[in-house]
């Protein structure tokens, strides 16, 4: 896709907003891995987008609802990553499901702890991008990142269930994925045929994605899968996508990759 600025610009206001003006929250909890340099990937991805990122590694307890109190966010990005329970408290919970409604989009990620062994560039990288940005030109959203449970969402399931969705469940293997359509995937390598998806050696877990109707009002559908159809990530979009979102999430990730 070939858009100049103006053009650009025009779209992405008839679709709503701006894509990179927007403020994200983007918390990791991190316990035993805190200042790992792979975990600055997450910043660097979500800082490619345009967006204002307020950065937090080694989240503990207090600290969400510390910043959600201090600052109006767009998004909030949460990625647990350690087996250290205990991370979040009641003030956290009671913070999120003031702060998250249907009106905003989620994607709920059950493999994201691999996207720290990925490098920039590659297709987690993107992946992440790829949200940021549908959040950013949509209205805002929520992204949560598990690993396989119970040991590796002990956090993040405390938070889903604060925002009105259902757990990261199970203990499963990753590799043999395949996805649906969705517009999260634009500008990326064919999902089912990338190997950065595919993060561990073949033998690694990770947990199911809720989908299905939620508590909160939101209906989850699942659009990446392993070879067993059990659902990876699921997602909630804000509008539904349609030829004009994607239109804008093209254009926007051809303009971001003309600046880098």
């Amino acid at each position: 896709m070939n858009l100049t600025r103006n053009m650009l610009v025009a779209v992405v206001l008839a679709a709503g907003g701006v894509a990179g003006a927007q403020n994200i929250l983007a918390l990791v909890y991190s316990a035993g891995f805190t200042g790992d340099p792979s975990i600055d990937n997450i910043r660097q991805s979500l800082v490619a987008t345009g967006a204002s990122v307020t950065w937090k590694d080694g989240a503990l307890p207090g600290d969400l609802a510390g910043f959600l109190s201090s600052a109006a966010y767009d998004s909030v990005f949460i990625h647990d990553i350690t087996a250290t329970d205990g991370l979040t408290d009641s003030g956290d919970a009671s913070a999120l499901n003031s702060w998250y409604n249907a009106g905003k989009s989620a994607v709920l990620d059950g493999r994201s702890y691999g996207s720290l062994f990925q490098p920039l560039g590659g297709g987690s990288d993107l992946f992440l991008q790829n949200v940021a940005t549908f959040f950013g030109a949509n209205g805002g959203g929520l992204y949560i990142g598990g690993d396989d449970h119970p040991t590796w969402t002990k956090n993040a399931n405390a938070l889903l269930n604060a925002a009105g969705f259902s757990s990261f469940s199970g203990h499963f293997v990753e590799y043999r994925t395949y996805a649906a359509a969705s517009p999260l995937y634009a500008g990326m390598a064919d999902p089912n045929n990338d190997p950065a998806w595919d993060y561990g050696p073949g033998d690694w877990t990770v947990s199911q994605s809720p989908v299905g109707p939620q508590v909160n009002g939101t209906t989850l559908e699942g659009i990446f899968f392993n070879g067993n159809d059990v659902p990876l990530i699921s997602s909630y979009l804000v509008p539904a996508p349609g030829a004009v979102g994607l239109a804008v999430l093209a254009g926007l990730i051809t303009s971001r990759r003309r600046r880098a």
